[in-house]
């Protein structure tokens, strides 16, 4: 959990990679609708490259030149798991919904859950912490 959180680092970077999942990949784009520096943004998002999370896409406005855009990694795309997550508990805790609401190919609206090994869903009372042993083997 601490790797995890140290990857992501702060707000801004959260509200980045949120704005690449919904699509908006180009630089101008990410600072017009966060209303971020350029300096601050630029460093976000050298840092997501970095880590794996992002990677630059060029492209190129008609007679203009060449820009990058900013795309999800496969890495990148499995974060898709926890910013929901953290959506979710933004939205119990505010008790504001969020404009944006998440839906599967068919239109279903997707939610995080707790599931067991076996698929089923369960409560957070329902879920024990257990310490295991490290392998001293590897």
């Amino acid at each position: 959990m601490a790797f995890a959180a140290g990857l992501i680092g702060d707000r801004w970077t959260l509200l980045v990679l949120r704005g690449v999942f919904y699509g908006v990949g180009r630089f101008s784009d990410l600072q017009s609708d966060l209303g971020i520096s350029r300096a601050v943004l630029s460093d976000r998002l050298t840092r997501l490259v970095d880590l794996g999370l992002l990677e630059t896409q060029a492209y190129r406005r008609a007679g203009g030149r060449s820009w990058n855009a900013y795309k999800l990694t496969e890495t990148g795309r499995q974060f898709l798991l926890p910013l929901m997550a953290l959506a979710t508990f933004g939205e119990r805790v505010s008790g504001e919904r969020s404009p944006l609401q998440m839906k599967d190919g068919n239109g279903e609206g997707v939610r995080v859950a707790l599931v067991n090994a076996s698929g089923q869903v369960v409560t957070q009372d329902d879920v024990v912490f257990e310490l295991s042993e490290p392998d001293r083997n590897a």
